[in-house]
């Protein structure tokens, strides 16, 4: 392990490590790509989830951009997702995809769900 300075502990390094794999799993980002949107090398996200590099500021406020959470949550001052659902990583996918049509095709396409959800809610009631 790479020697340390100051108060950082080997423990919070890695809970730290899980918590920026975790995020970056459920959020359907692989490593490379991860690499890429943070504009460090492929290498050096593998020694974050290691536990084997530090986060310093910016690299703090560009994980927490990239997953929409908080720093508190990064950081694990705070545990729970208080107002958010977890979204399963194939629709997460899905959602980026949408994300970079046209505006007049994720319209289209959020009629069309809206309009499956409200049938589907007529039936059950």
């Amino acid at each position: 392990m790479v020697e340390r300075r100051g108060i950082v502990t080997e423990e919070g390094m890695l809970e730290l490590a899980k918590r920026v794999e975790a995020f970056r799993k459920q959020s359907g980002i692989t490593q490379m790509d991860m690499a890429e949107r943070l504009g460090i090398a492929q290498t050096m996200v593998s020694r974050i989830e290691r536990g084997e590099a530090r986060l310093h500021g910016e690299l703090i406020i560009r994980f927490v951009k990239i997953f929409g959470i908080s720093s508190d949550e990064l950081l694990g001052i705070k545990t729970k997702r208080d107002t958010e659902i977890m979204v399963p990583r194939r629709w997460v996918k899905r959602m980026g995809r949408i994300d970079e049509l046209p505006k007049r095709d994720q319209d289209a396409l959020a009629r069309i769900i809206d309009a499956y959800l409200e049938r589907k809610n007529k039936k059950a009631s």
